[in-house]
């Protein structure tokens, strides 16, 4: 048995987690995590992707994740999650992808959009779209010189 010596009132207080999803919105996030899983049916395959927000700071560090159907049992369901698989691989400049260990670490712009508690699953934050991580939506879109620098490699003012 290991010994732990753990005094509760010298240890601080647990922050509280937030349980509200991620809110609506474009956000610079890293690729924390990316693993093919077989789906709950056992008939395909899926990519499941954890982002954690880098940018903007105000909900760094919050989590959002999506799944992306490879292989289907429905071919309509099979075309929309390698769309969504190319507009990933597109938006991080990755022509072929071997493995998902590449993904690890990636940093890409996400579009997000809140869906609505159905059943017994709560509200969550959905991933609707990528792009390169500097690049800005067109109607914020920043000079042709600084487009080339990404956020994190921009000096503070």
């Amino acid at each position: 048995m290991a010994e732990l010596n753990f005094n509760a009132a010298e240890a601080p207080a647990r922050q509280q987690r937030t349980s509200t999803p991620l809110p609506a919105g474009t956000y610079t996030a890293e690729i924390t995590s990316a693993e093919v899983r077989p789906l709950k049916s056992g008939k395909g395959m899926g990519l499941s992707l954890e982002f954690t927000v880098i940018d903007p700071e105000d909900h760094a560090n919050r989590k959002c994740w999506q799944h992306i159907n490879v292989k289907h049992e429905s071919a309509q369901a099979e075309e929309i999650g390698l769309g969504e698989l190319k507009e990933l691989c597109d938006a991080l400049g990755i022509g072929k992808l071997h493995d998902s260990d590449e993904l690890f670490g990636k940093v890409v712009r996400i579009t997000t959009k809140v869906r609505p508690p159905k059943d017994d699953y709560p509200a969550r934050a959905e991933v609707t779209g990528f792009e390169p991580a500097g690049v800005k939506p067109q109607a914020q879109a920043a000079a042709p010189a600084a487009a080339s620098v990404k956020p994190w490699q921009r000096k503070a003012a």
